[in-house]
């Protein structure tokens, strides 16, 4: 096992599992796209975790995985609220698919306060210095016009060898919670007009990082 220390960047990785329903396992599309009535976070991590982990042999499927916050691409240390969220799923789908997940937001001790008592943190002061990881699963996020293009990856530690790829383009209007598609505004001869093709529309993330 490689001994992963944690460093600043840490603060990209979030916690916390979140418990999804197991029909979304049941119907999933053949092709690269996410069909509109499915498409949520839970499905959408859940379709990446299938495609991922069928391509890996069974003797790669044993050591430990950790799996980043996804970020954009365009800037490989920041995030949105869409990756946050998309990374509790992706943990706890691993999870449930028998493969040994650690969580690098576990903080070595629990803080007591008037609010709550807490065990997870995004402080890297707070975290413990070295983890037993094998695998790392990283994303990233691409918008355009009307889309996010998200690649995620797994790969061996040791080597930065890529093991399994998966390519996913998510409509704006599938995620309505997470992105939006807006349009440009432009002068023309005087008039404002409004983007009314793909050139002039721009997809926006929404919700922040909170």
């Amino acid at each position: 096992m490689f001994k992963l220390a944690i460093v600043p960047l840490a603060l990209l990785m979030a916690g916390c599992m979140h418990s999804p329903d197991s029909t979304y396992m049941g119907n999933m599309p053949t092709s690269g796209n996410i069909q509109p009535q499915a498409a949520n976070i839970e499905y959408l991590s859940a379709y990446l975790v299938r495609q991922l982990t069928q391509q890996l042999p069974p003797h790669q499927t044993d050591g430990n995985i950790l799996v980043t916050t996804p970020v954009l691409v365009a800037n490989l240390e920041d995030t949105n609220h869409l990756g946050l969220s998309l990374q509790q799923s992706l943990m706890s789908h691993f999870k449930q698919q028998g493969h040994n997940v650690v969580d690098a937001s576990l903080a070595v001790a629990m803080q007591v306060s008037k609010e709550g008592d807490f065990m997870l943190s995004r402080d890297w002061q707070r975290l413990s210095q070295e983890m037993l990881v094998q695998y790392v699963m990283v994303t990233t996020l691409s918008p355009s016009a009307d889309s996010v293009l998200v690649n995620s990856r797994i790969l061996d530690k040791r080597t930065n060898r890529i093991l399994a790829a998966s390519q996913t383009h998510i409509a704006a209007a599938q995620l309505p919670n997470y992105i939006k598609t807006t349009e440009q505004v432009t002068i023309n001869q005087g008039k404002l007009s409004r983007g009314v093709d793909n050139a002039q529309q721009a997809v926006t993330f929404l919700g922040g990082k909170s």
